[in-house]
């Protein structure tokens, strides 16, 4: 027989476990393509001031005329 004490804890994990199998439900593997497709950040730049900072945001794709950067 389990004791009450045990049943507590088996409890606690279990409440405790839900959470976690909810967050990794939604994500999906790292493969080649997304790892290809995805935005990528070029080096910053500051501003004469040196108050602002400037990044290039590169959004590539498979064919260099659908390749765009902001």
């Amino acid at each position: 027989m389990i004791s009450v004490k045990r049943k507590s804890w088996i409890l606690v994990f279990a409440v405790a476990a839900i959470p976690l199998g909810a967050q990794t439900a939604g994500k999906q593997p790292l493969t080649h393509e997304t790892m290809w497709l995805m935005k990528r950040v070029g080096s910053p730049a500051l501003s004469p001031d040196g108050k602002l900072v400037v990044f290039s945001v590169t959004d590539p794709a498979y064919e260099s005329k659908e390749q765009s950067s902001d």
